[in-house]
This record gives structure tokens, C-alpha cells and sequence, in this order.
């Protein structure tokens, strides 16, 4: 007998599995997983083509309160208490508002997670003259940088979040965005007593 006719004359029970609905928490981790791929993707090409605005004379305290309020949602989600110290009367900045604005969130929104397990979360942002610069400082009371990783914080793929969380170009994005606009970016960190990164931008004379 042949094989096809012998598999034809033996009578085959079929079965199949049919996978339930998606949870509610499976449909959250899906989209969590797009807007990781969203970011990486926008970070990627923040990262590798210059941005083509045009600078232009800007109030450094309304970048910074503009950044504030496009992560509105994410401090408070996170539970952050936020303080400002915005110096009055600030000399004036060359820059690009979207890309200085997108520099701070990363700094806003890497200290809101870092603080994600601490029982005190703060964030305070303040601004400062010194000379013919201008002071930006975004400092959290999260965990500190650990030591491991301070000296390589800003290069590409580097990050102190878990495994899924972040894309490591967050920072790397903010020194190119502060390098382009002829400035510097530093930071102090204390193990257990939290994270403060300076960015120091020229005024315009």
C-alpha cells in the first residue's frame, strides 16, 4: 500500500488551540513596547542628522517651563514633587526651542524614573547668570549614577535603567543637543542622596 493511501484509509483526529483574548496588561505591554520603539527610533534620528531649525533668541526660563509642562503627565504619574527656582531677569540664549525643550525632558524624565522606588521624590530645576552663561540644573533624589557607569554616562546605549526600560541614547542626546548650542553639560551624584546635571549655555551678548 502506498503511504498516501495508508494515511488516507487511517481516520486522523484533528485538534487545534485557539489562544485566549488579550489581557488588559497585555495590551499595556504591547503598547509599552511601541513607545520604547517610537523613542528609539526618534532618538536614533535626533541622534544622527542635525536638525535643521533655525536658532533663535530665547528666554531661558520659558524653555524651561515649556519642557515642564510637556511632561506634565509623567511627574505626576510618578509621584514627583516639583520645585522651580528660576532666577529672574536671565540674559537671553541662542538656541533651538524643540531641541533644548527635548533636552530637558530626557533629563526631566530620566529623574522621574530614577525616583520610581524612593520614598522622598523631588525634583527641583533652577537657573542661574554666572558671567556670560547661563545655568540650567535638573537635580533628583533618586539613587545617584553608580560609580561603574559615571565615566561613560553620556555615550550611546548607556543606561542605569533595567533591562526594557529606556533606549541609552537619552543623554547622549542631550550632550549633542548642548554641544550644538556651544555649551557643556556636567553633573554631581551622591550614592543614596540623588543626581544634579548643569547645563551651561552661552548668553547672548
Amino acid at each position: 500500500m502506498k503511504i498516501r493511501d495508508k494515511f488516507a484509509a487511517e481516520p486522523r483526529t484533528f485538534s487545534f488551540e485557539f489562544s485566549p483574548p488579550r489581557t488588559p496588561d497585555a495590551v499595556i505591554r504591547l503598547f509599552e513596547t511601541a513607545e520604547r520603539l517610537r523613542g528609539l527610533a526618534q532618538s536614533l534620528l535626533a541622534f544622527s542628522r542635525p536638525a535643521a531649525e533655525e536658532a533663535t533668541s530665547l528666554d531661558p526660563n520659558e524653555v524651561v517651563e515649556r519642557a515642564l509642562d510637556l511632561c506634565r503627565y509623567q511627574t505626576l504619574k510618578a509621584g514627583v514633587r516639583l520645585e522651580r527656582a528660576l532666577a529672574p531677569g536671565l540674559p537671553r540664549i541662542l538656541g533651538v526651542p524643540n531641541q533644548l525643550e527635548m533636552a530637558l525632558i530626557n533629563l526631566i524624565v530620566n529623574a522621574a524614573q530614577a525616583m520610581n522606588e524612593r520614598p522622598t521624590r523631588e525634583l527641583r530645576l533652577s537657573t542661574e547668570a554666572d558671567g556670560d552663561m547661563v545655568k540650567i540644573r535638573v537635580a533628583d533624589t533618586g539613587p545617584g549614577i553608580p560609580p561603574r557607569l559615571q565615566a561613560s554616562i553620556f555615550e550611546p546605549f548607556v543606561t542605569t535603567k533595567p533591562e526594557g526600560q529606556g533606549t541609552g541614547l537619552g543623554l547622549s542626546t542631550v550632550l549633542m543637543v548642548v554641544e550644538r548650542h556651544h555649551g557643556k553639560i556636567d553633573f554631581t551624584t551622591a550614592p543614596e542622596r540623588g543626581t544634579t546635571f548643569t547645563l551651561t549655555l552661552p548668553a547672548i551678548r
